[in-house]
């Protein structure tokens, strides 16, 4: 994104906070009641292709611990994926389909109402948990299953998944059982280090970027592999997402457009190919 982009998404949040912030001052004998900012579980997990998004929800979020080390009252509420009312509901459940339910858990406007109220009880002179005044997050499913997860290599999340496993974590689970790809990958970078054939590198790495957007898109139907990637849904938000795994898992530089222009499955995997670092490099 460019600068603007950047500065355009967290200006609203930072500058109109501030600003209501230094009202209540100016205009406030007594300290206001409570001062809930609605904020987002992005600021919280981040959000691919939204790091400006997230960014101003992290402000939120620290601003009022910052209030309330002022001794005035503030609470930031991280809110989840709102599902009946507002902009998701609007999209005829195409964008609430991208949220997977065993990661996420959808937000109504009944429970929004709830934690609203909860938010000015954390505010109050006996507050519902002392331990977590500033800061309310919703929307993430707990306990969460490593299945699937993109949370699962994230140690802060790890006591969330230990439900399902032997208590010490998903971090163990991340290249186990639960990680469709794990073996593909081990496999892919063992051709990489071993000079192998153009060939079969592409062969590899077709298979790999056939699972992984599958996974992305949420497809129920097989990919064909010369079919254009835009047929199956490919948008800017979902190429940023597979252009970072493509980087941290399989180690090529893919730009968005080398993902959104491309005519195929099958061209994709070959400029994947030609974008890969040298054997030798991928071997130290």
């Amino acid at each position: 994104m460019t600068h603007d982009d950047y500065h355009t998404a967290i200006h609203a949040k930072v500058a109109g906070t501030w600003n209501l912030h230094h009202a209540s001052l100016e205009e406030q004998k007594e300290h206001l009641d409570f001062f809930t900012m609605l904020s987002s579980i992005s600021g919280v997990v981040g959000n691919k292709g939204q790091a400006n998004y997230a960014a101003a929800n992290t402000f939120l979020d620290a601003f009022a611990s910052y209030r309330l080390a002022s001794g005035l009252n503030a609470n930031s509420v991280d809110l989840g994926v709102i599902e009946d009312v507002g902009y998701v509901a609007e999209q005829d459940g195409s964008l609430e389909a991208r949220f997977d339910r065993r990661q996420w858990t959808p937000v109504n406007e009944s429970m929004l109402r709830k934690i609203l109220s909860y938010s000015v009880f954390q505010q109050s002179p006996k507050p519902l948990s002392a331990s977590s005044r500033a800061q309310i997050i919703t929307g993430l499913a707990d306990p969460l299953t490593a299945d699937g997860s993109d949370l699962v290599e994230e140690p802060r999340f790890g006591y969330l998944f230990s439900a399902y496993g032997s208590g010490n974590g998903a971090g163990d689970e991340a290249d186990g059982a639960n990680d469709l790809t794990a073996q593909e990958i081990k496999a892919f970078a063992k051709l990489q280090t071993s000079g192998a054939e153009t060939a079969a590198l592409t062969k590899a790495a077709l298979n790999l970027l056939l699972i992984q957007i599958t996974k992305i898109l949420r497809l129920e139907t097989e990919m064909e592999p010369g079919k254009p990637l835009m047929a199956y849904g490919l948008d800017s938000l979902s190429a940023v997402e597979l252009r970072g795994w493509v980087r941290q898992k399989m180690g090529a530089e893919l730009s968005t457009l080398d993902i959104t222009n491309a005519s195929s499955l099958n061209a994709l995997a070959e400029k994947l190919v030609s974008k890969l670092p040298p054997a030798a490099a991928v071997a130290k």
